[in-house]
């Protein structure tokens, strides 16, 4: 008490719910919180609020990592990160954090017009041939943990194999029972238990099991491998050049779907494939490219199986580090 005490005369202007999370990250040690408070406020002066340019409009347009349009059943806004469709040649690290930021701030804040959510829940889905991007995780680690403390409601990882369920089982005996069960491992693409975190009308088809998908409402999204054809075919100007893209969706969130950075998957057109000579198919080339990460060439070294468990082991990592930062 007197810890809170000190901190609110500190920071009169801070919210006392920020300064509390601030506070339980550093154990109720006084100085270490100020000196972290201190810290993430010339963070948020040096990188908030993030600005809407182009570069930020084609990164969103990716769809690898969006905010669903609905509440997990706890409450918690919620997040998904699509590793299939992470490019680390495309953009780099800076920017995709910069993404990252972009998106947890709409999600965590007002800006979206809807009420601030408190927690956020991340679904990581990282199936086999996900590029494998270290650089990327250790980055958002360090936001995360640094600027976000206590935010993190619960981590999904999926789809895991045989093997990662065993390491994290001894990985989990070193840290703290309450943060490892913020973690849940799951078999599959579409598995069952996932309805248990966040209702499935709110996620993408593919993520649905069959038996439960059905005719009845809420229409469920389309499923993003599918969408991701039909917009390479129907937008052949590239997508990082749109002024503003086109809502082709039945769901119609309280924001703009630019602003909400693709908050419903299919409202933001994916980057479109240009077409060579014999009819197939090939990714277009940035018109500003941007130097892959240095650590890249690591998922060419990995076997698809293999870069699946590193993906998926990794998304542990991050959500136990992230996670650690509440108790």
């Amino acid at each position: 008490m007197e810890a809170m005490e000190a901190m609110r005369t500190r920071f009169p202007a801070a919210p006392c719910a920020e300064l509390e999370r601030f506070l339980s990250a550093r154990k109720g040690n006084r100085s270490k919180a100020e000196r972290m408070y201190r810290e993430h406020l010339a963070w948020r002066r040096e990188q908030l609020p993030v600005e809407l340019d182009d570069r930020l409009r084609c990164e969103l347009a990716t769809r690898k990592f969006f905010l669903i349009d609905g509440r997990a059943r706890d409450g918690s806004a919620v997040a998904v990160f699509y590793g299939p469709r992470h490019d680390p040649k495309r953009f780099s690290t800076a920017e995709t954090v910069r993404m990252v930021i972009y998106l947890i701030e709409l999600a965590l804040g007002d800006a979206s017009g809807r009420a601030p959510a408190d927690k956020l829940t991340l679904v990581l889905y990282a199936p086999a041939g996900t590029p494998f991007d270290l650089g990327l995780i250790r980055s958002i680690c360090t936001v995360f943990s640094n600027n976000y403390p206590e935010r993190l409601a619960r981590a999904i990882a999926f789809p895991t194999g045989p093997i990662t369920p065993m390491i994290w089982g001894a990985a989990k005996l070193f840290i703290d029972p309450v943060t490892a069960n913020k973690v849940q491992l799951f078999e599959g693409r579409a598995n069952p238990r996932l309805g248990d975190f966040v209702p499935f009308h709110l996620l993408p088809l593919e993520f649905v099991p069959e038996a439960m998908r059905g005719d009845r409402e809420p229409v469920f999204l389309p499923c993003l491998e599918e969408a991701r054809g039909a917009d390479a075919a129907s937008h052949p100007a590239d997508a990082c050049h749109e002024e503003e893209p086109p809502s082709r969706t039945r769901r119609v969130v309280e924001a703009d779907p630019a602003v909400l950075g693709a908050v419903s998957p299919a409202q933001v057109p994916e980057a479109p494939k240009s077409s060579d000579g014999d009819g197939s198919s090939t990714e277009p080339v940035p018109s500003n490219p941007v130097p892959s990460s240095p650590l890249a060439p690591m998922s060419a070294a990995l076997s698809p199986q293999h870069t699946s468990i590193a993906w998926a082991l990794l998304g542990i990592l991050l959500s136990a580090f992230v996670a650690y930062w509440a108790y």
